[in-house]
């Protein structure tokens, strides 16, 4: 089910006439969307403390049986705390969750929500773009040097806990987030890495080394502007991981063909344990997008320069929606 809620002067009312249990009985995936009356806005609007009430009686209710939510579009100011109108009971079932990434505000709202949510297959955070709407004053805020200047916590000992990670989906937020995500769910199959902020050596280089310490990935993909598909740290990185099968790599940096396929070598050479390697980058003279990928076939690999893109190439999400026939890699390649 997908709900689409307008800001105005109705919407809070809107919500409370919607708390009715028998509303509910038989929904399993939900999708909350707030916007705002002129589609043409940049940025989405934010729920604040006035909504706290209104929000929480009605997730209360609505959220019952959901296994599947997508709250990725509703976007909260800095005195509304998301996670806190979301009770425990309900976190409990959750297969699956898309939410902005205002909702974690610090290193420990996302131990808070590993804690939370034990039964968590696919996490997805992420600012959902639809038409104009694409930013989040909110969201904002967590870019500034004065939140990401803050010094990082370490857990408790004890803190690690088992939980039912499949695939994780970062998309959007800071670099400092971007750990913080990869330290709780160190466990995911599948990472999928997009258009992260603060793209310095410094946050690079602490990245590579989470993914190189990483033997649960199978299946990763990396977009980003600026993503260095030559640089040997990544590289390397890449060959430490021992499990990783299959890997996307999306950048916009400049590259030649000749040059794109002397990379792919090199990323080969050094990851023999790959099964499949799909690449996107810009045409050095020409800015077009180019793609090429390598397929293992026995003993020998198949390449294919300007091919349709392969299934896990997608970053986009689909909590709470129909899912598309052959979403991941696994079943469209035999491991």
């Amino acid at each position: 089910m997908i709900i689409v809620a307008v800001l105005n002067d109705e919407t809070e009312r809107l919500f409370s006439a919607a708390s009715r249990p028998r509303l509910w009985t038989h929904v399993r995936q939900l999708c909350l969307l707030l916007l705002t009356p002129n589609a043409e806005e940049l940025f989405y609007p934010a729920a604040g403390g006035a909504f706290r009430e209104c929000l929480r009686n009605f997730f209360s209710v609505a959220l019952e049986h959901v296994v599947e939510l997508n709250l990725s579009s509703l976007h909260v100011r800095p005195n509304l705390d998301l996670m806190d109108l979301l009770q425990e009971r309900m976190l409990n079932t959750l297969k699956a969750f898309s939410v902005p990434p205002c909702a974690f505000r610090s290193q420990s709202a996302v131990r808070r929500l590993e804690a939370s949510c034990p039964n968590l297959v696919d996490l997805d955070v992420r600012i959902q773009r639809l038409q104009r709407h694409s930013l989040c004053a909110s969201c904002e805020l967590l870019l500034s040097p004065e939140w990401n200047e803050r010094p990082r916590s370490k857990p408790k000992e004890g803190y690690y806990r088992y939980n039912a990670i499949d695939r994780l989906t970062l998309c959007d937020v800071s670099s400092d987030a971007l750990l913080w995500f990869l330290e709780c769910y160190g466990a995911a199959v599948r990472l999928r890495l997009v258009n992260w902020c603060y793209f310095d050596k410094l946050h690079y280089g602490r990245l590579c080394e989470h993914l190189g310490e990483n033997g649960s990935i199978r299946c990763l993909v990396i977009q980003h502007p600026h993503l260095p598909i030559q640089d040997e740290l990544l590289q390397v990185s890449l060959s430490l991981m021992a499990s990783l099968r299959h890997l996307c790599l999306l950048t916009w940096m400049p590259v030649g063909n000749i040059e794109a396929l002397l990379y792919l070598d090199q990323i080969l050479d050094r990851a023999r344990q790959l099964e499949c390697v799909h690449i996107h980058y810009k045409h050095h003279t020409e800015a077009t997008e180019q793609r090429v990928t390598w397929l293992r076939r026995g003993q020998d690999g198949v390449l294919s320069r300007g091919g349709p893109c392969i299934a896990c190439c997608s970053t986009a999400t689909f909590i709470g929606m129909v899912k598309p026939v052959n979403r991941d890699c696994e079943t469209v390649f035999v491991a």
